[in-house]
């Protein structure tokens, strides 16, 4: 009697239901080999992507508004991308002015922050009268103010946007130049209220700059390399790829041994390979997260479970049940930083485990390969109350392997892989939430009663 299934695939997500305490310890570690997203000019992105020509010297740029568009990114091996795309609303009232939206116009800046101080040179007297009376009403009024974002060498850290509370201002029309009193704070301090969405772009054309400060100063020409290799649109590959490797195809490890009862498991090729297509979107609106999800998809994702159990027991079946964790710890490049806004890491766990009756003596080899199409998507959503979504994983491709030699024995073995995808995501100034992304692989059984002899598929599933 020989019989052989391979039950479906299950796909587990949950997501924490609120966000925990600022003091809290974070519940998943983040990557030791995070990408750091600096900041990108918008101006220079919009032209990239053909949202914007550059060389405008449209003078409504000066204006305070109450949101602005900011823009950070980092090169990809893939060519492309990984960009977060973030709209940034005015904190508290205070009007927004954005340097970079401005540069066209051919300003000299000089900010000295230990004197409290942000000065503009404009090169024309129709920039310099527009800008004046745009910003006028921060002398006349007892609490006229806005916040000013500089992404430029000497303003701040490097290679992040310092913003400025601006509370007065001097005008000097002999030589054109605005000189702010300004006050340099945190931008995590200020940003209470945005949206956030990551992935991959891929610019139409070739910017003349679209690079951060200080983004390739160790690499010469890498920027422009990035764009060189890159063809297509914004729309060609929304996500960012997340590696997803555990242990190597043919290696043989030791799962479970119980010399008492006979029975030795070794996985003789378990590995996990391929990549997570992965997006983001986070809403905060006054420092409290009103929409958090992560969506999730396998890309080329190939899961191997194949196994060799030695039997050598008494006629008594005996059953036992048996788990091994294979891989524990950070997935390398899987995640991300924003200064001031997001820490996002990731974590791997990944097991194997089954059960066992037998009696007899046999060696048996015994698995399944799963490819995961890369059209199946998981979402996380951290709105509706943590509830996930799983969907097109039940086209998975699945190839069986079956082997019995050596003696005769009754047995009933089951065997499953399951890696674990722990996604944890520090939002600054608000908290900390993880994620749970859990793949059960297709679960492994079969029941037979063998004679001397040897029996491989496809004889043994007759």
């Amino acid at each position: 009697m020989r019989r052989f299934s391979i039950a479906g695939l299950s796909v587990l997500a949950s997501i924490s239901s609120v966000i925990t305490s600022l003091n809290a310890a974070p519940q998943a570690p983040s990557s030791k080999q995070r990408i750091t997203l600096k900041p990108i000019n918008i101006v220079d992105y919009e032209a990239s992507m053909e949202l914007q020509r550059r060389g405008s010297h449209d003078l409504s740029v000066l204006e305070p508004k109450g949101h602005t568009d900011l823009v950070y990114g980092s090169p990809h091996a893939t060519g492309k991308f990984l960009i977060a795309n973030m709209t940034l609303y005015a904190p508290d009232g205070l009007p927004i002015v954005l340097l970079e939206r401005f540069e066209d116009l051919n300003i000299s800046v000089k900010c000295q922050d230990d004197k409290g101080t942000l000065s503009l040179t404009f090169d024309s007297t129709d920039a310099f009268d527009y800008a004046k009376n745009q910003w006028g009403y921060v002398n006349e009024a007892d609490d006229g103010k806005f916040l000013f974002i500089a992404n430029k060498d000497g303003c701040g850290p490097d290679d992040q946007r310092q913003p400025y509370i601006i509370s007065n201002i001097t005008n000097d029309t002999t030589t054109l130049t605005t000189t702010l009193a300004a006050k340099a704070v945190s931008l995590s301090d200020v940003a209470g209220s945005y949206e956030l969405d990551f992935g991959h772009a891929t610019p139409k054309q070739q910017p003349r700059q679209l690079q951060s400060r200080g983004m390739w100063e160790n690499t010469e020409n890498a920027g422009q390399e990035a764009f060189n290799a890159t063809k297509g649109d914004l729309n060609g590959s929304p996500s960012a790829s997340f590696p997803l490797s555990a242990r190597q195809p043919n290696q043989r490890i030791n799962i479970f041994t119980d010399p008492q009862a006979g029975l030795t498991i070794d996985c003789t090729n378990c590995f996990i390979a391929g990549s997570l297509e992965v997006t983001g979107h986070f809403m905060i609106q006054d420092f409290k997260p009103q929409e958090l999800s992560l969506t999730v998809s396998p890309n080329s994702v190939l899961a191997a479970l194949e196994l060799e159990a030695v039997i050598s027991a008494s006629e008594e079946p005996t059953s036992l049940s048996y788990a091994k964790t294979l891989y524990q710890g950070p997935i390398p490049d899987a995640g991300i930083v924003i200064h001031g806004f997001l820490d996002l890491g990731a974590t791997l766990l990944y097991s194997v485990g089954g059960k066992c009756t037998f009696s007899g003596s046999a060696t048996v080899d015994f698995g399944v390969n799963a490819s995961l199409p890369d059209t199946a998507q998981i979402v996380a959503d951290f709105e509706n109350n943590g509830t996930t979504s799983a969907n097109g994983f039940d086209t998975s491709q699945l190839t069986p392997m079956f082997r019995i030699s050596n003696e005769s024995a009754t047995m009933s073995l089951s065997a499953f892989s399951q890696p674990e995808i722990k996604f944890g995501i520090d939002l600054t100034n608000i908290g900390h939430v993880d994620i749970d992304v859990t793949f059960q692989l297709p679960e492994l059984t079969t029941t037979l009663s063998a004679d001397h002899g040897t029996c491989p598929l496809p004889t043994c599933l007759e």
